[in-house]
C-alpha cells in the first residue's frame, strides 16, 4: 500500500499495542512522520529503543489526561510536522470492577483519560489536520455491551463515541473524516489509505 508513503500521522496512546502496531504500520508503509505519545515512562523508553533508527519516529511522553501535556504535544505537533493528516486517539485506561465496588478513585482515572484526554486532544490538534485527514479514536465494544465489571470503562468508551459523532459534524464541514474504531490492529493503514 503506498497511500501512507509522505503522510504524517499523531498516534496519542502509541508506546504499545495497538498503538504500537499502528505505528510501526505505517512507518513500514513510508509515512513521513508519525508522532506516538505515551504516558508512562517505561514504555516511552521501550518505544524509543524500538523505533531507533528511524528517523521518520517522534516517541513523546505525554499524558492524555493532562491539558498541559496536550497543550505541549500540540506546541510539539506545531513544530515538528506543521499541519499533518491522521490524528488516532489510542489512549485508553480500564478499571474493571463489579458495578458495587467501584470507587471514586477508580471512575476519576477512567474518564479524564478515556473521555477528557479524547476531547482536548482533539479540540487542540483538530486545527493541525489537513483538510482530506482524519481523526481516529480508538472504541470499544463494550460501549455498546452491558458486560459486568466494565460499567466505567463502557460508559467512558460510550462517551467518545457520542462525541464523535458530533465531532464528525463539525469536522466533515472542513473535508475532514472523524471515525471511531474499535479495530485499528486489523486494517492497520486503512485511514490513510483513505486519504
Amino acid at each position: 500500500m503506498s497511500a501512507p508513503r509522505g503522510k504524517k500521522a499523531v498516534i496519542v496512546g502509541g508506546t504499545h499495542g495497538i498503538g504500537m502496531a499502528a505505528a510501526r504500520a505505517l512507518l513500514d508503509e513510508g509515512a513521513a512522520g508519525v508522532l506516538l505519545t505515551g504516558r508512562g515512562e517505561r514504555n516511552v523508553e521501550a518505544a524509543r529503543r524500538e523505533l531507533a533508527g528511524r528517523p521518520a519516529a517522534h516517541v513523546v511522553r505525554s499524558d492524555a489526561a493532562s491539558l498541559v501535556d496536550i497543550d505541549a504535544l500540540g506546541a510539539r505537533v506545531e513544530s515538528d510536522f506543521g499541519n499533518f493528516d491522521l490524528l488516532f486517539f489510542n489512549a485508553g485506561l480500564a478499571v474493571l470492577e463489579p458495578f458495587g465496588r467501584v470507587t471514586e478513585d477508580a471512575y476519576d482515572r477512567s474518564f479524564p483519560v478515556n473521555t477528557k484526554g479524547a476531547f482536548f486532544t482533539a479540540q487542540r490538534l483538530a486545527p493541525l489536520v489537513r483538510d482530506g485527514g482524519a481523526i481516529v479514536f480508538t472504541t470499544s465494544a463494550a460501549d455498546e455491551t452491558g458486560t459486568p465489571g466494565m460499567s466505567v470503562y463502557s460508559a467512558a468508551k460510550a462517551a467518545v463515541r457520542s462525541f464523535v459523532r458530533v465531532l464528525g459534524c463539525v469536522v466533515n464541514q472542513s473535508d475532514m473524516l472523524c471515525s471511531s474504531d474499535r479495530d485499528w490492529g486489523s486494517r492497520s493503514c486503512r485511514w490513510l489509505a483513505m486519504l
